[in-house]
């Protein structure tokens, strides 16, 4: 009996180590965006990390400035996100598909509010999220995409001068063009 624990145990501690069960997985952002109640474009403004209780786990708490809904239900001017993660005194917690912010960086958002208190997550971890820019003169937006993330929105919405991301890198996308889908996804704006 021993002998079969240790070995379970050895074989999961080589595929961690090996990333086998480590690895986030990537989905498109279509496919995510339909377990979302809403997609907001939103700066992050603040990032703090806070712990339960002595001991307990570490959560960074990042607060948004709602630019703008793009699909779904609206969410409020400001809002937090509860992540699990961070750095408090001695404890380090690190969650490899866990979201993290920077405050100052604009994102767009995949959300959904939880059943049990109503509280704002991220649908699809990291698949829920995507860094965006203010465009050269347009001033028009941009989202960051994954070469994931691209997969269901080439075909569908990418102009013919776009050309897919190289591997790890993001490819630039106009919101104008991610909007549809998105609303399509989720549902036009509720009023």
């Amino acid at each position: 009996m021993r002998l079969r624990v240790l070995i379970t145990l050895t074989i999961f501690s080589l595929a961690a180590v090996g990333g086998v069960l480590a690895r986030p997985r990537s989905a498109p952002l279509v496919d995510t965006a339909r377990r979302a109640d809403s997609a907001v474009l939103a700066t992050c403004t603040t990032a703090r990390v806070v712990q339960a209780g002595t001991g307990g786990m570490v959560y960074t708490v990042y607060e948004f400035s709602r630019l703008e809904i793009l699909a779904g239900e609206p969410s409020g001017a400001t809002f937090a996100l509860r992540v699990a993660g961070g750095t408090a005194g001695r404890y380090r917690v690190v969650l490899h598909d866990a979201p993290r912010f920077q405050p100052g960086q604009s994102y767009l958002l995949l959300l959904r509010r939880t059943k049990r208190d109503g509280s704002l997550l991220v649908a699809g971890a990291m698949n829920g999220i995507a860094p965006v820019r203010a465009a050269g003169e347009s001033g028009k937006w941009e989202i960051a995409l994954s070469r994931r993330q691209v997969a269901s929105t080439d075909a569908k919405a990418a102009s013919p001068d776009q050309t897919a991301a190289a591997s790890g890198s993001p490819s630039w996308r106009r919101l104008d063009d991610i909007r549809p889908l998105l609303q399509h996804a989720i549902g036009e704006v509720a009023q």
